[in-house]
C-alpha cells in the first residue's frame, strides 16, 4: 500500500477556525470523522476523509491534522490506500489525493515544509 505525507505551514494563526472549517468543503471527498481540541492556546482539528478512485477501483484515505500554536498553523497530510490487485499497487491515487489537499492549502498561503512518499 502506498502512502504520501506532507507537512505544511502558514505563518499566521488568526484564521485557524476559518481555514480548518472551510477545508472539507473544498476537498472533493467524504468526511469520515472530525475531532477538535483546545488546550490552553493550542488548537487542533483532525479530519479523516475517504474518496473512491475509479482508475484503481478502490478507496483512498486522507488524514489531515491542523494545529494552531498561537503563531502559526501547521497542516499534516497523510494519504494512504487506493491499492489494487495482489500487490496492492495504488497507481498514484493516494498521491493524487494528498496533492489535492496540498493544492487547496497552498492557495490559502500554506508553504510545504516537508514531503515524503513511498515507492
Amino acid at each position: 500500500m502506498g502512502k504520501e505525507i506532507y507537512k505544511l505551514c502558514l505563518g499566521k494563526a488568526d484564521s485557524f477556525t476559518e481555514i480548518a472549517s472551510a477545508f472539507p468543503k473544498k476537498l472533493e471527498a467524504t468526511v469520515i470523522e472530525a475531532v477538535g481540541y483546545e488546550v490552553g492556546p493550542m488548537q487542533t482539528i483532525l479530519y479523516v476523509f475517504e474518496r473512491h478512485f475509479f482508475r484503481t477501483e478502490s478507496m483512498a484515505s486522507l488524514t489531515v491534522l491542523f494545529t494552531n500554536d498561537g503563531q502559526q498553523i501547521f497542516a499534516d497530510i497523510i494519504a494512504s490506500g487506493a491499492g489494487q490487485g495482489v500487490f496492492n499497487i495504488s497507481w498514484g491515487a493516494n498521491g493524487s489525493f494528498a496533492r489535492m489537499a496540498v493544492d487547496i492549502l497552498q492557495q490559502q498561503g500554506f508553504q510545504v515544509l516537508a514531503q515524503k512518499d513511498s515507492p
